[in-house]
């Protein structure tokens, strides 16, 4: 049996407590109700014990979405590799053009959707690649990399007028057979939702700097951001609404089908807190709070 040694009572609208500033920010409410299941487990198994009934207490969370099992491959095309079947991979993550084409004729757009439609012929999960955590910012020409300048780079992209004066190459999340030719119209968007989500650490500065150990390119890369597609013009919204459905319909067109979504690095700088009280009104789970001040976060 668990328990508690002590109790400790908040109070969340006494004005005292670093909670009680937030309960107006709550659009959803400012309740939340607490469950606790106290359990024994078999002393033999300890800890194993413990997680098996976890698992059959809660099966909702841990409910198999795929019907098969197996290994998994990274990048380019399934069609590249010779006796697929024998090798046991089931997850293709992140189809893309890094593949021989034998024929030298297919575009990079083609070859995307060739190596989907591969995985879809031999019954491999063809899953594409997405980051919705993180913001990957160019910072190309730019002479400083702290939160600052970061900022100030990520307002000048968002301006459909100021940036048109940027020159970068790296680009991510923008898919030119997704979503066309308008590759500054796109960055645009993505640089608003980057700022709509975005989460700074105590003194507002956003979590990371820029360098080039990436592709040699300057970029503030793994920058973290709250992905909650609640959040009015966010990075998850954008996903969701837009660059999502438009990678599955380029795909449609294109003969081929995609079984679910690879997300990447969402585990990266996990121990950052959203601190921003913007956010918490969208969120859909309790909040936490930090450990060092005990203020609300997420």
């Amino acid at each position: 049996m668990w328990w508690s040694s002590s109790v400790v009572v908040f109070s969340l609208t006494d004005g005292k407590s670093p909670w009680s500033a937030c309960i107006s920010a709550f659009a959803r409410g400012s309740k939340a109700s607490f469950k606790f299941v106290l359990y024994t487990q078999s002393p033999e198994w300890g800890l194993r014990a413990a997680a098996a009934k976890y698992y059959r207490m809660f099966p909702q969370w841990f409910e198999k979405r795929f019907g098969k099992d197996g290994g998994w491959m990274c990048w380019g095309g399934t069609q590249s590799l010779p006796n697929t079947e024998e090798l046991g991979f089931v997850y293709h993550w992140g189809p893309d053009a890094r593949w021989t084409d034998p024929t030298g004729k297919l575009t990079d757009a083609e070859k995307v959707a060739a190596a989907v439609k591969h995985d879809n012929e031999i019954g491999v999960y063809s899953l594409p690649y997405i980051e919705t955590t993180n913001m990957h910012l160019s910072m190309e020409g730019e002479s400083a990399g702290d939160s600052p300048a970061i900022l100030a780079r990520l307002a000048k992209l968002a301006d459909p007028e100021q940036s048109k004066a940027l020159k970068f190459t790296y680009d991510y999340p923008y898919d030119p057979a997704a979503m066309g030719p308008d590759r500054l119209g796109w960055m645009n968007k993505v640089a608003r939702a980057w700022q709509a989500s975005l989460i700074f650490d105590r003194a507002g500065n956003v979590y990371g700097s820029a360098d080039t150990s990436e592709f040699g390119l300057s970029a503030a890369k793994y920058v973290p951001c709250n992905p909650n597609p609640w959040i009015p013009g966010g990075l998850g919204e954008l996903f969701l609404e837009q660059i999502i459905p438009a990678k599955e319909e380029f795909l449609r067109r294109s003969g081929a089908r995609m079984d679910g979504i690879s997300l990447d690095n969402f585990a990266v700088r996990g121990n950052t807190l959203d601190r921003r009280r913007e956010h918490f009104q969208y969120a859909t789970v309790p909040l936490t709070f930090s450990t060092g001040d005990c203020a609300p976060t997420r």
